[in-house]
């Protein structure tokens, strides 16, 4: 099966999307590991500051929190299309 055939959707599309996904995945990533920090701060214990971390992740309250997952897919869209381009 050639690339061509393996998909419908165009190379670039591909990079795209993945980078995005690698972007939106590191956003979580570093949201999580903010708010544990940030539960730290406020003196909370370890497990306090996981189920915290876990909670504010999950709900996504944060206005800075949404603002940096779309910054995150961004980021990694233009990175995605950026290695597209570069391995064209």
């Amino acid at each position: 099966m050639t690339e061509k055939s393996a998909s419908t959707m165009p190379r670039w599309a591909r990079y795209t999307f993945a980078g995005g996904v690698a972007g939106f995945v590191s956003a979580l990533a570093v949201l999580f590991i903010i708010t544990v920090f940030y539960g730290e701060v406020l003196g909370m214990g370890a497990e306090s500051c996981v189920i915290f971390g876990c909670a504010m992740t999950a709900m996504l309250s944060q206005p800075a929190g949404l603002f940096g997952m779309a910054l995150g897919i961004i980021v990694g869209a233009i990175c995605g299309a950026l290695g597209h381009h570069a391995t064209s």
